[in-house]
């Protein structure tokens, strides 16, 4: 039988932090805690990520949760995945209209 070990795995990125922060009118230190979460970090693991204390990370929620109107983790997650989703929509046509 073969174990496979598993390390710290980067999880997928739904956005980049500037893109985030300009969209959502974040700092950049709340920006990249707005990403961690939005990728499943959880408030302690996004502290350590961060090197910051549980109770810096909270403050920082609460401030992101505030500008985005975001209630819960999970919305944050819903409100960042449809905006880059509809941002990616926009991108122009692959090929030239028929005139």
């Amino acid at each position: 039988m073969i174990i496979h070990v598993l390390g710290d795995l980067e999880r997928p990125q739904l956005a980049p932090e500037h893109v985030v922060a300009e969209l959502f009118g974040l700092t950049d230190s709340e920006a990249l805690l707005a990403t961690l979460l939005a990728n499943g970090y959880t408030l302690g693991e996004a502290a350590v990520r961060l090197d910051l204390t549980e109770s810096s990370v909270r403050t920082y929620s609460k401030k992101i949760f505030a500008k985005t109107g975001a209630k819960r983790q999970a919305e944050l997650v819903r409100l960042i995945l449809k905006t880059v989703s509809l941002l990616g929509g926009l991108d122009p046509p692959l090929r030239d209209p028929q005139p």
